[in-house]
């Protein structure tokens, strides 16, 4: 990519971070978590005391230490229901020394717990919001034991599974990779262009879940609009396009064009901003896994309605 698609995609995240910060449903200081929900992503306070609460017990936790989290247990609670967790504050002096300021990172951390007899995994991201609580909602054994599956005939589960695979072959999360993956990167918008980068040199995103669309979702007067594939990892989502051009596009098409795609992007990225007729295009969206998915369509480019 040239410096100028790299400078365009930072200018986006940097308007679409502030409507995202302030847009996304968190507007509730409570969170209540399913027994269902064994993996799940998480907004907390990145500057005050969130908790987390099982009623019957965390057993034991994991976290990375170098993620800048603190974890404390009320004392006087034998049982262990509530947890508390904290960024630990930076003190970061300035260039000359002369002061002193504090910071909180805002990477998301991963953190294991066993509530119960069930191990979850939690991607907590820090925001600029006030404290939060998480519940973990307490399992109904009784009501899961009585629960009957209707059992299949053998051929028709198997074929069932094979025209499900053919029609949309999916590549599970490796949730290991993938927050491993996330974790190289410095800072917010660092993390995004990573997946842009890694995207158009691997064609996939290490660790992140990847299903195959290959769809067109959109006709323009300049060109169709394919749905190749869908990423998601723990915090994003990443969807990867095709745009194959009819006409000679002499005027350079700009990410805000695709905005549409998503109701609330964080970043677009177009690999050739220029084509000639029978030319194809990658365009990189992302999204938050927060975001509902929907597939969109009846987009504007170049000023130009879609033609269907």
């Amino acid at each position: 990519m040239t410096l100028r698609k790299y400078l365009s995609l930072i200018c986006f995240l940097c308007s679409s971070t502030l409507s995202f910060a302030g847009s996304v449903e968190y507007k509730s200081k409570y969170k209540l978590v399913e027994p269902a929900d064994d993996y799940k992503v998480i907004t907390i306070s990145k500057r005050d005391i969130n908790r987390i609460y099982c009623p019957d017990g965390i057993r034991f936790y994991q976290t990375s230490s170098e993620k800048f989290l603190a974890v404390s247990f009320d004392e006087n609670d034998p049982k262990k229901r509530n947890m508390f967790i904290k960024i630990k504050p930076k003190l970061v002096r300035s260039e000359d020394g002369s002061e002193e300021y504090i910071v909180y990172d805002s990477h998301p951390k991963d953190l294991y717990l066993k509530c119960g007899d069930t191990v979850y995994t939690f991607v907590l991201k820090p925001l600029d919001i006030p404290a939060r609580t998480i519940y973990i909602k307490k399992q109904n054994k009784k009501k899961s034991l009585s629960k009957k599956i209707k059992p299949q005939p053998k051929k028709a589960l198997k074929d069932a599974s094979i025209r499900k695979i053919k029609k949309n072959p999916v590549k599970n999360m490796d949730l290991k990779k993938a927050i491993e993956f996330d974790k190289r990167a410095t800072s917010y918008e660092d993390s995004l262009v990573n997946i842009v980068k890694v995207l158009l040199k691997k064609g996939e995103v290490p660790g992140y879940k990847e299903e195959k669309i290959n769809k067109q979702i959109d006709s323009f007067k300049q060109g169709n609009l394919y749905l190749l594939k869908i990423f998601e990892g723990p915090v994003y989502r990443v969807y990867l396009y095709s745009f194959l051009s009819k006409v000679d596009i002499d005027k350079p098409l700009y990410e805000r064009e695709f905005a549409y795609l998503s109701k609330k992007p964080l970043a677009i990225s177009i690999e050739d901003l220029v084509l000639r007729k029978g030319d194809s295009t990658r365009i990189i969206l992302i999204e938050s896994v927060e975001t509902p998915v929907i597939i969109r369509t009846g987009g504007n480019i170049n000023g130009l309605e879609g033609s269907r």
